[in-house]
């Protein structure tokens, strides 16, 4: 009996912190839930949470006060910031 609880007890911790790594994925991204579904299926999966993280920041050639997302990817356009 005690040896079930401890299957139990480390699958529930395993669960947990792999929720939690996908939380703070989510919080930690540059960009906002709707561009990082990126085939809008309303949820934001783990490999898109992933790949959101694989942007960078530079200015925008057609408005110098704002600052441009992009996909390291292939360099397009994620987001334009003009905060």
């Amino acid at each position: 009996m005690m040896r079930r609880d401890k299957k139990w007890l480390s699958l529930a911790l395993i669960l947990l912190v792999a929720a939690g790594c996908y939380a703070l994925l989510l919080q930690l991204s540059p960009l906002p839930l709707h561009l990082m579904d990126r085939n809008n299926s309303g949820v934001v999966s783990l490999g898109e949470a992933i790949n959101a993280q694989d942007v960078a920041r530079r200015p925008s050639t057609a408005n110098p006060n704002c600052i441009e997302l992009y996909w390291l990817k292939d360099g397009t356009e994620a987001m334009l910031d003009c905060a």
